[in-house]
C-alpha cells in the first residue's frame, strides 16, 4: 500500500493498493476541479492514463501501470465534495424521520469511509431504539435525540475528510474564521509529524491506520504516548519503496 498525498498547494495524491496476490489498484486523486486546475485530470484511455502516471511526484504507480494488465476500463469519478446536512438542527423534528448513510453526510470517496460510517451510524441507531424503547412502547420524542447521536456517529469520518481537504487551496465551501484557521493549521503541523513518525515507528503507524479506518476517534492520536513518539526527532532516512509483484502470467 505506497500513499503519496499532495502538499499545499499541490493538487495530485496518489495511492496504490494491493488488493489480492498480484492484483494492484491505482488510484490518482485531484483536489481542485479540473477548470481549476488548467484542465490537469488524467484521461480514460490507457496510453493517456500512463503518460499522466510518469508524471507524478513519484515512479511506484507508473511502474506498476506500465507493467501491469488491466482487469477493465479506467474509471474517473469526480463527486468528491463532502456535504453535511444539518437535520439535527430542526427547530421542529418530524417524528419517524430520521436522515442516516448520505441523506446526513457524504464524503470524498478517496479515503474510503462510507461503508464504515454507515456501519457505525446503524449501530448507534440500534443503541438509541434500545434505549428508548427499554421503558415505553411507542417512538414518540425520539427523532431529535437519535438525529444527534447518529451525528456524533459520524464525526470521527468528517474530521477526517475535511481535515485533509481543506489544506489544499481554492477548495469550495470553506467558512472557517481566523482563529479556526490558525487552530487548524497548528493540527496540519502536528499531523505531519504523525504521518512522518508512522513511517519508522509502529506503535504510531497503528494508532494512525486505526483512526484512518475508524477503529479510534482521530484525536486519540493526540494521546501522551503517540503525542512523545510524532514530536521526538526520528531517523532521518527515507523509508524503503515498495516492491509490487510482477503481475501473474496469463493462464
Amino acid at each position: 500500500h505506497a500513499v503519496a498525498w499532495a502538499s499545499a498547494g499541490q493538487s495530485r495524491p496518489q495511492r496504490l493498493l494491493q488488493l489480492v496476490g498480484s492484483v494492484s489498484a491505482p488510484s490518482i486523486a485531484l483536489r481542485e476541479p479540473g477548470e481549476r486546475a488548467g484542465g490537469d485530470e488524467p484521461p480514460k484511455d490507457d496510453e493517456g492514463f500512463a503518460a499522466f502516471a510518469r508524471s507524478l511526484r513519484i515512479p511506484d504507480i507508473a511502474e506498476v501501470v506500465e507493467r501491469a494488465e488491466p482487469l477493465g476500463p479506467i474509471a474517473i469519478y469526480r463527486r468528491t465534495e463532502n456535504r453535511w446536512r444539518h437535520y439535527e438542527r430542526m427547530e421542529r423534528p418530524v417524528d419517524g424521520f430520521l436522515a442516516v448513510g448520505d441523506a446526513l453526510r457524504t464524503f470524498n470517496p478517496l479515503y474510503g469511509q462510507g461503508i464504515s460510517t454507515a456501519v457505525l451510524t446503524a449501530e448507534a441507531l440500534d443503541r438509541c431504539l434500545g434505549e428508548h424503547l427499554a421503558g415505553r412502547r411507542d417512538l414518540a420524542g425520539f427523532t431529535a435525540g437519535a438525529q444527534k447521536e447518529l451525528v456524533k456517529a459520524s464525526a470521527g469520518a468528517w474530521t477526517i475528510a475535511t481535515g485533509v481537504d481543506l489544506r489544499y487551496p481554492n477548495v469550495k465551501g470553506d467558512t472557517r474564521g481566523r482563529a479556526r484557521r490558525a487552530f487548524d493549521a497548528l493540527v496540519v503541523r502536528y499531523m505531519d509529524r504523525v504521518t512522518r513518525a508512522a513511517t519508522h515507528d509502529p506503535d504510531v503507524n497503528a494508532a494512525l491506520f486505526d483512526a484512518i479506518a475508524l477503529l479510534a476517534e482521530p484525536w486519540s492520536l493526540t494521546r501522551p504516548g503517540i503525542a512523545w513518539r510524532s514530536l521526538r526527532p526520528g531517523p532521518k532516512a527515507p523509508s524503503a519503496r515498495p516492491v509490487w509483484p510482477a503481475p501473474a502470467p496469463a493462464p
